[in-house]
């Protein structure tokens, strides 16, 4: 089971600190690839050692921040009772399955198909409108799962460790 802290970063500042490691790995990758070939008897305009020793350190903070958030997605509980990580998955399913209503509407509303000189007449066998309230609804409800989600990320301390 993990512990959660007494005092200390609340689970919204760590998804967002995390979001900004992400950034931070990516723009060392960057400037190691710039510094890594120069002409013969040029310098670096950075050394790309000191900087892959820093994404590799960054890389290793992240992977901590990441256990954390994991561990803390899988004990804090919303008010109806499931885990974080229970109401992720259920948001990602309703996103899901509301694109996958929007995909079938946009294949309905495809044009009719022309072969040399003939336009073959199609028409949407789906009851378009219908599908409209559903995508909608699911998206809705995607949403509304998020804010709850953001609630609690806000109001939860992340756990400091495996116990």
């Amino acid at each position: 089971m993990a512990k959660q802290a007494k005092t200390g970063m609340k689970l919204a500042e760590a998804l967002i600190q995390r979001n900004a490691q992400i950034k931070k790995i990516e723009q060392l990758r960057d400037r190691i690839a710039k510094s890594a070939r120069v002409d013969k008897g040029e310098k670096p305009a950075e050394r790309p050692e000191e900087l892959l020793k820093q994404a590799l350190a960054a890389i290793d903070e992240q992977h901590s921040l990441v256990v954390r958030i994991n561990l803390s997605n899988n004990v804090v509980k919303l008010k109806d009772g499931r885990t974080i990580m229970e109401a992720i998955s259920q948001r990602e399913a309703l996103i899901a399955k509301a694109k996958a209503v929007r995909e079938a509407i946009a294949a309905s509303h495809k044009k009719d198909a022309i072969y040399g000189e003939s336009k073959v007449k199609q028409v949407a066998v789906l009851d378009i409108a219908k599908l409209e309230k559903q995508a909608d609804d699911l998206s809705n409800r995607a949403r509304e799962l998020n804010v709850t989600i953001q609630e609690a990320n806000w109001s939860s301390l992340l756990v400091l460790a495996r116990q």
